[in-house]
């Protein structure tokens, strides 16, 4: 009776540590992606021209049309 016990709480052991395993990697592999999003963002703001950069534009240099072009996709 007590092999048995032993046998099922180590073999429940096993099944926790899989699982715990199988996490761990899930969060490395969503980190890993996360990261690869952000330098993607990153290289695209650092190495945009100064037209993209909209959010650099003084508003009050702008002409009507410009606003409306520059800004209506945001909204």
């Amino acid at each position: 009776m007590i092999d048995n016990t032993n046998t099922f709480i180590e073999a429940h052991h096993i099944i926790r540590i899989n699982k715990l395993i199988q996490l761990n990697n899930e969060v490395w592999s969503l980190m890993d992606t996360s990261n690869e999003k952000q330098k993607v963002i990153s290289k695209k703001i650092t190495s945009g021209t100064e037209t993209n950069r909209w959010w650099k534009t003084c508003l009050d240099q702008l002409n009507s049309r410009e606003l409306y072009e520059r800004y209506s996709r945001y909204s």
